[in-house]
């Protein structure tokens, strides 16, 4: 047993020994001294390496590839929903030239898929797509599709024009601000071109939303028009102008006559006035007269118990806001 294991142990140091010669004659040979040998050698193996190369490519190999495929169909009518694949991998067969040629990518038309009818096709099978590949890759023999099926989708392409506008109900203003006059929008109608599905649900009107809030000044800001159909749809315009001016209210108070209804008798009940709070524009607030308001009281309301009536304003101009009575409610005197 020590005789196996001492010849073991000299076998390893004859081995070792001679990798170190290996190793050693390489570097005298790449050393400068020996440049003009290193120079040969380097050129027999790049020769060596070359033949070896271009004789592996007259072979014949089975291998994957991953091919650039293009469908073709009317996108004036049609368009698609989901993206269509862009690539298809096929087991190949081939010469070796060929072989490099399409994994380099030198041959860069992709293979071409006609659709002749979108609405109907949901999918392409690899049968389908086997023959239009095989007439389209020449040099190769394809043995099969590795992609079972392409799913496909697509949809009428149309076009749908809608009004544009702005809710002024929905725009914010700080307190005591109004809009003092029309809302312009630019432009006033937009159109939208994309799937019919899509389309078909969209409102024939485009109400845009303001960002700013507690507006206290003139408005003039484009903004970006948000499209329906998460990418799938375009439009002829993309941003708006939206345009208003705006008005600080002033707040002003005068008395008022009530004016009693249902009365049950001939005579006046009372001949009271009560103060009406209110807030008007600057440039409106000339016009305001008392003849503007109309605080009644009715005697159908009258409360016995207290002898009280809740009056309520019937008439206030258009251009007259937040209108309230300081006293809601009047008494009605015995003396009366």
């Amino acid at each position: 047993m020590g005789k196996v294991n001492g010849e073991r142990r000299l076998n390893a140091k004859c081995t070792l020994k001679r990798i170190k010669q290996v190793f050693s004659w390489l570097v005298t040979w790449l050393t400068p001294k020996r440049s003009q040998d290193a120079k040969v050698v380097s050129l027999c193996l790049l020769a060596a390496t070359t033949f070896w190369f271009l004789n592996a490519l007259n072979r014949d190999y089975s291998t994957r590839i991953s091919c650039a495929i293009r469908f073709n169909y009317d996108d004036s009518t049609y368009m698609a929903t989901k993206p269509l694949p862009d690539k298809v991998r096929l087991s190949v067969t081939g010469y070796g030239w060929n072989l490099l040629k399409k994994t380099l990518s030198l041959d860069t038309e992709p293979i071409e898929y006609t659709i002749s009818k979108p609405m109907r096709t949901k999918y392409v099978t690899a049968p389908f797509l086997l023959t239009a590949v095989s007439e389209q890759l020449q040099g190769l023999r394809i043995n099969y599709v590795v992609e079972d099926t392409l799913h496909l989708d697509f949809d009428r392409r149309v076009r749908k024009t809608v009004d544009v506008r702005v809710d002024s109900a929905r725009v914010n203003l700080d307190k005591e601000y109004v809009i003092s006059g029309p809302i312009t929008v630019n432009p006033t109608r937009i159109t939208f071109e994309g799937p019919a599905s899509v389309l078909d649900a969209t409102d024939r009107t485009l109400t845009i939303s303001l960002p700013a809030t507690r507006i206290d000044e003139d408005y003039d800001e484009t903004l970006d028009v948000s499209l329906p159909g998460q990418g799938l749809v375009s439009a002829d315009a993309e941003r708006v102008t939206v345009r208003f001016g705006v008005e600080r209210l002033l707040a002003d108070s005068r008395e008022v006559p009530v004016q009693e209804v249902h009365y049950p008798g001939s005579s006046p009940a009372f001949g009271p006035t009560v103060r009406v709070t209110y807030s008007v524009r600057k440039t409106d607030a000339p016009r305001v007269a008392p003849g503007d308001f109309n605080v009644v009281a009715d005697f159908k309301n009258l409360r016995v118990e207290d002898s009280t009536i809740v009056l309520f304003i019937e008439k206030v101009p258009p251009y007259i806001r937040n209108v309230r009575l300081n006293s809601p409610s009047i008494r009605v005197g015995n003396d009366r």
